[in-house]
C-alpha cells in the first residue's frame, strides 16, 4: 500500500525449525510458520457486525495518511 517492496531475507523453514529446537523456542517458531488465517464469520454473524471497509481499503488509507 505504500508502494515500496518489502525487504525480505529468504530463510529455509527447516533452518528456522532447527534454530527453534536449539534455542528451546520451537513453540514460537511453530506459531511463526503456521497459518495466520482466521475465520471470523461465526462471531460476525452472532453479533450482526460487518466491516464498513475492506482490509485493502483501510491499508490504502493508512498509507495515504503516512505519505501526507
Amino acid at each position: 500500500a505504500l508502494g515500496k517492496k518489502p525487504k525480505l531475507l529468504p530463510i529455509p523453514t527447516t533452518l528456522l525449525r532447527l534454530a527453534g529446537k536449539l534455542t528451546g523456542k520451537s513453540a514460537q517458531i511453530d506459531r511463526l510458520l503456521g497459518s495466520l488465517a482466521i475465520d471470523s464469520s461465526k462471531i460476525r454473524d452472532e453479533l450482526g457486525w460487518q466491516p464498513v471497509c475492506t482490509m485493502q481499503e483501510e491499508l490504502a488509507k493508512m498509507a495515504k495518511a503516512i505519505k501526507e
